[in-house]
């Protein structure tokens, strides 16, 4: 049976990245989470409060240095639904390798060029005969 699940939660795009910069230690620091997210305090403890209502994230507050400071873990139950949402999402897109294909594009109406960037996976194909 696999371990794969996607979990709607975790899916919305700062809560897996709140869980992705969790997953690999033991905690980090609240302030470390907004900075590298990029958002607020507020934004920040609203998908906090989200994960740890569903008992996916752990708060711990310490004093140091006379200030109170939050630290924040993946539980037992977190890491399983992070683990199997990254199952569940390896599942979805396959596990293809990606290519970046730059495509340079010339606006004849401004007489100049600029560079895209698209995304496009390699997909295996299997023919119906099975070759």
């Amino acid at each position: 049976m696999s371990s794969a699940s996607f979990d709607e939660l975790i899916h919305a795009r700062n809560r897996l990245k709140i869980c992705a910069l969790l997953a690999p230690v033991a905690s980090l620091e609240f302030i470390v989470l907004c900075e590298q997210l990029g958002v607020s305090d507020s934004v920040l403890s609203k998908h906090i409060k989200s994960l740890v209502d569903a008992d996916y994230v752990v708060i711990n507050k310490k004093t140091s240095e006379g200030q109170q400071r939050t630290w924040l873990s993946l539980s037992p139950a977190g890491r399983k639904a992070f683990n199997g949402h990254v199952a569940a999402l390896k599942e979805i897109v396959g596990e293809a390798p990606l290519r970046i294909m730059s495509v340079v594009v010339y606006n004849s109406a401004l007489g100049s060029s600029f560079s895209l960037r698209r995304t496009e996976m390699i997909c295996r194909i299997s023919s119906v005969h099975g070759h």
